[in-house]
């Protein structure tokens, strides 16, 4: 360690003294300091500059009143001597004059470097308030206890111990009385700083030889530990080394540190300044010039995690000019600066194993060992060479893999029966010895959802931690206890053991915990504060969002030439190593929306991204991209992502607004997916979620047989009632999407038998009425089609238990699809079929003729006309009536027709006035959008009449001309109206 030059600046003096002794002194006291294992003791000295006596000119001043001369041992008895003569009164007064008691004294920079020290306790033999002055003007709070009576009552986090009283509570020390029944007088007080000095390492500032109160104290505790005591520190300030002396007070357990011999030129400067001078260099961090230790000292934290996080490398190195970008530590040298070549330096010693220093290669070793435990896999140096006029020569060193835990993999692979069966396993090898153990029995049990589980081991894991002095995993493991305990709270709220879990959370101050901790580093383990705090979270959010809006742009737009690394792969790195930070490090709190939130955020923007599509430059650069850059397909941390924290109605309306095609995955996402499917469903829990934003994913990607036959057997082993009642939907839209994808045919063998298996448990649930019809009637329907139109039409005997008239409208729609035996048992059943006076009946008297189960009845068209005016007032009923006439109509199974078509006409439903009088319709009220209701039969049928063509491509022309450009509208005028047989062009008609 090089010596440490401090400035002295006072009174207009400017002096500048080195250290030159007491290196390792200093170090055991600073280390002392940063694990708040350091008391201070005050005495007289610290406030001769504030004008406050000395022992010996207080003593003095006494004997002057009496009238006598003072002895090397009077010290106790004069102001004995003068309590004797005079009485408690008067001694009482002039101790007062003597030691200025309330008058308004200045502190000095003395005091305000003591407060610095940042100790819980100091303990002072003066009487005045000097160092309460100098933590209140640094906006510090510390509790007073001059008296044993306030002992018990102590409540703040700092606190000074006035152990020879004060004149406030009339109980001050100072003749040989006072000393005497010290013992008796301050019984509390006594006992609790003797074992503060036990148990802590101890400075003595404004001591000196002559002052009684140092052999006092010290002669306590040797007599209690004898040769087991701590070490204390006395800093003489006056005298120079005395060898005598030396050993006198070494003999009582204190190294005396003599500022005379301590500082360069210390003779020349008053001992006010060397005071200053010393304390000065104490509180100073040590600036080292080689960046090796710098480094290690902001890095040294993160040797005791499982995982660094990247951020944290970073800010290690960024100062010179080193720079991490998905997973590579790159410095470029262009110029050769001295500074460029520190840099250099630094990377290629912390790469190469070699040297002689201990010390120093460990050092190194551990910031190797933590680039490990990051993401960095490359450091790579880009220099500029003399003997090479263009490009910049690479040196590149590979950073040994880091190995992600088996617990991550289960976790990420939601293998939960793997989670379980570790949990179990890891019973038996719980001890002291392996604390790390209960972490991870603790973070399986919150991924499994077994919270109350979670939090025991979590609260064995902070005794053994805070036993074991592992501050960093204690203090970890206490935030966890937290978070646990506040979600055990929130899911079992009223239990004696809630309520018990309660309470301890209550009682868990981080704060206060985290003040406690020693420096170990890293900005004064501001790592610790990130966490806690959520101050990691807020910064993570705000880059997350700013790059998801990179993401974005640069999806939507034509580069020319794009060069450079696509912002959607650094946004997915850093999000991915910023998780494994939180599940190496067992951090429990991805439940709250501090860290849901970045986690959504991400997924948003990565979808987004591959939902965008390709969109292309006109002008082609050979060996540059051009176009849009976006993510060309999911990953399997995408996919991870997306399941356990997006929600599923927020992933529809998502893919609703981005999609432009099918959702590509990576090669091995579609293997990832048909891993995790039996998986995801958890009968166990409370929500599931993460399985229903699965189906939801599954509607926009490429699905593949082995996709669809483990959903159709999850929902097969797994849909409940209240599934169906939620989710129906959903369902139905999944199906299609096999379907329409032709999936079903792709494994005909082994899809029809499950997909028929199905459709007999929607059947079972409705027949035993454990699902009321209005559910799943159109999940059965959709159903059975699918499997008509993959498999051929559809036969099974739980048919039976829905033939009834109650289920008449789902076998009238199920009807076509099934085989001849089951149509003939439905029509069975629809004999008893009668409209009844009922408008709601006219939809099943459609599809019955819709699906030519009867003929049209004259007998019940006549009661429809006649009575249809009696529901115009009830809006949708009427609605659905005329919709199921214009259907009628259009299929011409009316047998009045003309007055059907008036009906309808009159009903001034625009849509269905132009679907039975196209040629007469008012075309300035036509809108395009009703042609995407339309079957592709009866398109055919519109671009087949002249008049209706003409009507309808005008409008779809200028449409176009205006920009509104639907994809479905576009396919229909390119299909049915943009050219026409019977007609030469647009322009001619």
């Amino acid at each position: 360690m090089r010596a440490i030059s401090v400035k002295l600046h006072k009174g207009g003096l400017h002096m500048e003294n080195k250290i030159i002794r007491y290196k390792e002194e200093r170090r055991i006291i600073r280390k002392a300091m940063e694990r708040k294992k350091l008391v201070l003791f005050i005495g007289a000295g610290t406030s001769l500059d504030s004008g406050m006596p000395s022992w010996n000119k207080a003593v003095n001043k006494i004997a002057n009143c009496l009238g006598i001369t003072t002895q090397d041992d009077d010290n106790l008895k004069i102001p004995q001597y003068y309590y004797n003569s005079r009485g408690k009164k008067e001694y009482v007064e002039l101790m007062r004059e003597i030691f200025r008691y309330d008058e308004e004294l200045e502190i000095t920079d003395v005091h305000r470097q003591i407060i610095q020290f940042n100790t819980s306790t100091i303990i002072t033999t003066n009487y005045d308030n000097l160092i309460e002055k100098a933590a209140a003007e640094n906006g510090e709070f510390i509790q007073v206890i001059s008296q044993d009576k306030e002992l018990p009552y102590r409540t703040a986090e700092k606190e000074i111990i006035k152990m020879h009283g004060d004149f406030e509570h009339d109980n001050f020390v100072l003749k040989e009385d006072d000393y005497l029944h010290y013992s008796s007088n301050f019984k509390l007080i006594e006992t609790y700083i003797k074992s503060l000095i036990a148990n802590n390492t101890v400075l003595f500032i404004g001591y000196s030889y002559n002052d009684p109160d140092v052999k006092q104290i010290f002669t306590w505790v040797k007599d209690i530990l004898g040769k087991d005591f701590q070490r204390a520190y006395m800093l003489e300030v006056c005298d120079s080394y005395n060898v005598n002396k030396y050993e006198y007070f070494r003999n009582l357990g204190v190294n005396v540190l003599y500022l005379t011999e301590a500082i360069k030129g210390g003779e020349s400067i008053g001992p006010s300044e060397r005071l200053q001078l010393f304390l000065e260099y104490i509180l100073s961090e040590e600036k080292s010039d080689n960046l090796i230790d710098e480094i290690y000292e902001y890095l040294k934290p993160f040797s005791e995690m499982n995982y660094t996080w990247s951020k944290y490398v970073v800010r290690a190195f960024q100062k010179y000019g080193i720079r991490i970008h998905n997973g590579n530590m790159e410095f470029y040298s262009y110029y050769g600066k001295k500074e460029e070549k520190a840099s250099i330096e630094l990377l290629e010693t912390i790469m190469q194993k070699e040297g002689t220093d201990v010390d120093y290669e460990q050092k190194k070793n551990v910031i190797r060992s933590i680039l490990i435990k990051s993401s960095v896999r490359n450091v790579i140096i880009n220099e500029k060479k003399k003997d090479r006029p263009i490009g910049l020569e690479k040196t590149k060193f590979v950073v040994e893999e880091h190995e992600v835990a088996p617990y991550i993999n289960a976790v990420l692979e939601f293998d939960y029966e793997k989670m379980r069966q570790m949990r179990d396993e890891n019973e038996i090898n719980l001890t002291e010895e392996v604390p790390h153990l209960y972490l991870q029995q603790a973070y399986l049990c919150y991924v499994l959802e077994e919270y109350n589980k979670s939090y025991r081991y979590l609260r064995a894991a902070s005794k053994i931690f805070y036993k074991k002095k592992m501050y960093i995993w204690y203090f970890i493991s206490e935030m966890n206890r937290v978070h646990i305990g506040n979600m055990v709270e929130l899911r079992f709220g009223g239990t004696n053991e809630c309520d018990k879990i309660k309470q301890e959370i209550k009682n868990i101050d981080l704060d206060k915990t985290f003040s406690k901790i020693p420096d170990l580093g890293n900005d004064r383990n501001q790592f610790l504060r990130d966490l806690y705090t959520f101050q990691l979270n807020y910064v993570l959010f705000q880059d997350t969002y700013l790059q998801t809006q990179k993401v974005e742009q640069e999806a939507k737009t034509l580069y020319t030439i794009y060069g450079g690394i696509p912002e959607y792969v650094t946004l997915r790195s850093h999000i991915q190593d910023y998780n494994l930070y939180e599940m190496s490090n067992y951090i429990m709190r991805d439940c709250y929306k501090e860290d849901i939130e970045i986690y959504r955020l991400y997924a948003r923007g990565i979808i987004k991204s591959v939902c965008s599509g390709d969109k292309k430059t006109e002008q082609e650069h050979e060996g540059f991209d051009s176009g849009n850059v976006r993510a060309a397909y999911l990953d399997t941390f995408d996919i991870y992502i997306i399941l356990r924290y997006m929600r599923q109605k927020e992933l529809e309306t998502l893919l609703k607004d981005n999609s432009s095609g099918k959702i590509l995955l990576a090669e091995s996402g579609s293997e990832y997916l048909a891993t995790i499917i039996p998986r995801l469903y958890k009968p166990w829990s409370n929500s599931n979620e993460a399985f229903w934003v699965l189906v939801t994913l599954i509607v926009d990607i490429k699905i593949n047989e082995f996709i669809a036959e483990k959903i159709i057997n999850e929902f097969i082993k797994n849909l409940t009632t209240y599934d169906i009642r939620v989710y129906k939907a959903l369902i139905i839209r999944v199906l299609l999407a096999m379907f329409n994808q032709k999936v079903m045919e792709c494994n005909v063998n082994v899809i029809q038998p499950i997909m028929k298996q199905l459709i007999d448990k929607f059947i079972m649930l409705l027949g035993t009425e454990k699902i009321e019809m209005q559910f799943v009637h159109n999940l059965l329907h959709h159903c059975i089609y699918v499997y008509k139109e993959s498999f051929g039409v559809f036969e099974s005997y739980e048919l039976d238990k829905i033939m009834d008239y109650k289920f008449r409208t789902i076998l009238v729609d199920i009807y076509t699809y099934c085989d001849d035996n089951t149509q003939r048992k439905i029509k069975v059943v629809l004999k008893k079929w009668k409209i009844n006076n009922n408008f709601e009946e006219v939809s099943v008297y459609e599809k019955m003729l819709t699906n030519n189960i009867i003929s049209p009845i004259n007998k019940i068209e006549r009661w429809i006309i006649e009575n249809i005016d009696t529901i115009k007032t009830k809006k949708s009923a009427y609605e659905s009536v005329i919709n199921s006439l214009t259907s009628l109509y259009l299929q011409e199974k009316i047998v009045n027709k003309e007055k059907i078509q008036q009906i309808v006409l009159q009903s001034n439903i625009k849509v269905y006035q132009w679907l039975v009088d196209m040629v007469q319709f008012d075309y300035s009220t036509f809108e395009i959008s009703w042609l995407k209701n339309c079957t592709p039969p009866l398109l055919f049928d519109i671009a087949q009449h002249p008049v209706v063509w003409k009507n309808i491509n005008e409008i779809l022309v200028e449409a176009f001309k205006q920009e509104e450009k639907d994809e479905k509208i576009l396919s229909i005028y390119f299909k049915y109206f943009a050219s026409y047989s019977n007609m030469d062009s647009i322009e001619d008609k």
